[in-house]
């Protein structure tokens, strides 16, 4: 129960309690549950060794901060992460194990994944809605007004953005990456792909065209698309549903051009693409690339363990103060881009067993369904230009991985004693 609330709460970064999001308490509620369940049978599971290389860079790179004296704030966030990553590792194991014997859990926490993506689709859907009409910002009047959240709680940039549960649209960019890959449900992708250029995050639009590319293109490759297999599909599906879905396809194309969404989509393309084109078309572009271009520098001035083992997680923006005034007057901040945090915050080596372990993710997955290669492909394209490697997406690639290690398909296979008891709505969300 506490990994199916951490898995649902994980996404959310509006709501604290006492300072902290929800899912870290449930997190950590997880991993010592299962610790003591192992401490209780006297049985200790071992999970994959490249998981455990991984989660030990957390606490290698903990002990580099350690070492090397970083400031006061940067090692608190670098020791929290590694006490965050040992419960998470427990957890880890434990699920590594249940889907070695059965597919009943991870089938749950599929539909939990399922269920918190399509509720932050829905929320974004309604926070442009209510927005665009009637010029109510809804994260604000429930989670600032009533429930007196501190911080931000909605998306402004100039103007308002709709970004679900999170205050910022890169928050949200890897999760519509995952609603695409999650539902088959033409609509609902097709609301996703919408969404993506709503949320005011070129990373985003990055994400989502690039599942939308590869899902064609693999489509292709593998003659997902010949007649034959198009006209079953029309043999299968029952009347009322196809014209159901062309009605709210019919509904959506209307609203698009009722409110002039169309001009939203252009200037986002055009924004994106004068960013690709000229890197000196804003600051944001600018400073994107200087975390590339000032990273040798970087590497040269840091010690032997802060190269091999990072500065701490969530640590990168360190060295980017120290030796070029970035951000200097923010107590702590970490550099918008995966690769250079990574690289920095876990060092070396770090960053090689986490990218082995997307790499082997894709690989095996592209065998047993292309949705595995899809999703961490536009994920680590993403990752380029923004950080995306948020903690539910990082344990969401790890459940991946272990469905693959457990010879299991995470996207597909399903109980039939599960599938027996699931109640019929259920069955069908899961069908999606």
């Amino acid at each position: 129960m506490l990994l199916c609330l951490y898995f649902f709460s994980a996404s959310v970064f509006i709501l604290k309690i006492r300072g902290r999001f929800p899912y870290q308490f449930l997190g950590a509620g997880a991993g010592l549950s299962v610790l003591i369940l192992f401490i209780v049978n006297r049985k200790f599971e071992r999970t994959d060794w490249l998981l455990t290389l991984v989660f030990l860079s957390f606490i290698l790179s903990a002990i580099s901060a350690e070492i090397n004296q970083m400031p006061e704030a940067y090692l608190k966030l670098s020791r929290s992460s590694a006490l965050m990553a040992v419960p998470l590792y427990f957890a880890a194991a434990y699920l590594g194990a249940d889907m070695k014997r059965s597919v009943k859990l991870m089938e749950l926490l599929k539909l939990v994944l399922k269920g918190i993506t399509l509720l932050q689709v829905l929320w974004i859907l309604l926070q442009f809605l209510l927005y665009r009409l009637f010029k109510i910002d809804i994260n604000q009047v429930i989670f600032h007004d009533i429930l007196h959240q501190e911080g931000l709680v909605s998306f402004y940039r100039e103007r308002f953005y709709p970004a679900g549960f999170t205050w910022h649209g890169g928050s949200i960019a890897p999760l519509l990456v995952l609603a695409f890959v999650l539902f088959k449900n033409p609509v609902i992708r097709l609301v996703v792909l919408a969404e993506s250029f709503l949320v005011g995050s070129s990373t985003a639009i990055v994400g989502v065209l690039a599942a939308l590319f590869l899902t064609i293109l693999l489509g292709l490759i593998r003659r997902e698309y010949t007649i034959a297999r198009i006209r079953a599909f029309f043999r299968k599906k029952n009347i009322w549903k196809m014209v159901l879905g062309a009605v709210l396809i019919a509904v959506f194309v209307f609203a698009f051009i009722r409110m002039n969404l169309w001009a939203v989509v252009k200037g986002r393309m055009l924004y994106l693409m004068l960013r690709m084109k000229n890197t000196d078309f804003d600051g944001s572009t600018q400073i994107h690339i200087r975390y590339f271009t000032d990273f040798p520098q970087i590497f040269r001035n840091s010690s032997w363990t802060e190269r091999i083992f990072g500065y701490g997680n969530y640590s990168s923006g360190y060295p980017f103060q120290i030796y070029f005034g970035q951000y200097k007057w923010m107590e702590t901040f970490v550099a918008e881009c995966d690769f250079i945090n990574i690289l920095v915050s876990r060092g070396i080596y770090g960053f090689l067993v986490y990218y082995i372990f997307l790499g082997i993710l894709a690989v095996r997955g592209l065998k047993k369904d292309s949705r595995y290669f899809i999703f961490t492909i536009a994920v680590v394209l993403q990752g380029a230009g923004y950080n995306v490697q948020w903690q539910y997406i990082f344990m969401t690639e790890i459940l991946m991985y272990l469905s693959l290690q457990a010879g299991r398909n995470f996207f597909e296979e399903k109980s039939v004693e599960g599938q027996q008891k699931m109640p019929a709505l259920l069955r069908r969300f899961g069908n999606l």
